[in-house]
């Protein structure tokens, strides 16, 4: 029994000693209600909100005076609801926010490391502080547009690198610049970045068609929407060249026979002027020389890959044209150069 406002209740009780029933009032006990609030996690991320033996968890319960509880959402596979229950809305205010920012960090991780494992290969090199600016280009377009081409990602550190030296060599004044990291899924593609790179610094990259692409969001394709690997026979400036320039340079400084020596240098004024291998890039190839002897190999490879390829498809087709594709003669290294170093 209670009154109309449910504050206060009555009770019966018998009195042994006056043999009476008495009626007695007394005051209902308040009763708190509880504040719930959901907050949905993907079961992935379930485990970063729980902690290594729930000591997230029960540090979430214990600063905020909350009560967490999870259960699987029916007809959502792979999601869970976890309930914050607690006596006053801020506190549960507090502990969902704490829980949502896990959440978000959470994703953030998982998003980090699929693009890590997306883009596991990486090189670093040196890109001279007087490109700096072309190689960035209006509004950054030229570098995102080596990106594109190349599928890589690239990160241009803003500040010099420390005292000139790189790789345990000491570098030129003039050659002072930022350290770039590049990231790709293989070695093709982070040696199609780094002879992108080249081309700004021999002042080849057309800046101006990569300024057109970055506008309308790359929907006008360099190659035509060929694939990394089959744009290969359209490179300007294939990276295994300058690297057999490299080595041809060094054969030139231990030559000691004049003769040799004068067929050397014609050797390399051919090679260089067939693929625009200037003064700088030489000295910048020399600075970034370990990285280049690596990929060179890479893409030695790949290209006669695509071209064993481009043999077989146009084999089997016989009574189609074959596509004609200005090829770099990359066979011709193959054969050896008459001259002491190694062929790329």
């Amino acid at each position: 029994m209670g009154d109309a406002a449910g504050e206060s209740s009555l009770a019966l009780r018998y009195d042994a000693d006056s043999r009476l029933l008495l009626v007695e009032s007394f005051d209902e006990p308040h009763l708190p209600t509880s504040i719930i609030r959901q907050v949905v996690c993907h079961e992935d991320l379930i485990g970063m909100v729980i902690g290594c033996g729930g000591a997230t968890i029960k540090r979430l319960e214990s600063s905020t005076s909350c009560k967490i509880e999870s259960r699987d959402i029916d007809g959502q596979p792979g999601f869970m609801t976890l309930s914050v229950i607690g006596d006053t809305q801020p506190a549960v205010d507090k502990c969902a926010s704490l829980i949502e920012d896990i959440i978000t960090s959470g994703r953030l991780t998982l998003k980090d490391s699929a693009v890590e494992n997306t883009y596991s290969k990486e090189i670093s090199l040196v890109v001279p502080g007087f490109v700096q600016a072309a190689l960035l280009g209006p509004k950054g377009c030229v570098l995102r547009t080596i990106e594109q081409d190349s599928s890589t990602r690239i990160k241009l550190e803003k500040d010099c690198i420390a005292d000139g030296i790189f790789d345990d060599q000491i570098i030129e004044e003039q050659y002072y610049g930022h350290l770039m990291t590049i990231k790709g899924a293989d070695h093709v593609s982070l040696g199609l970045a780094f002879e992108y790179v080249a081309q700004v610094i021999v002042g080849k990259y057309p800046v101006h068609f990569a300024m057109q692409r970055f506008i309308s969001r790359f929907k006008t394709d360099v190659y035509q929407g060929l694939s990394v690997e089959d744009s290969l026979p359209y490179r300007r400036l294939p990276l295994e060249w300058l690297d057999h320039c490299l080595q041809c340079s060094d054969a030139l400084e231990k030559e000691k026979d004049k003769l040799k020596r004068s067929e050397i240098v014609t050797y390399i004024c051919e090679v260089r002027e067939k693929y625009f291998i200037t003064a700088d890039l030489l000295k910048w190839g020399r600075i970034n020389r370990k990285a280049i002897h690596s990929l060179a190999g890479h893409m030695t490879e790949a290209l006669r890959e695509a071209c064993r390829k481009r043999e077989a498809a146009a084999s089997s087709a016989p009574s189609k044209e074959a596509r004609k594709i200005p090829v770099n003669d990359e066979a011709q290294l193959s054969d050896g150069a008459s001259f002491s170093t190694a062929s790329p």
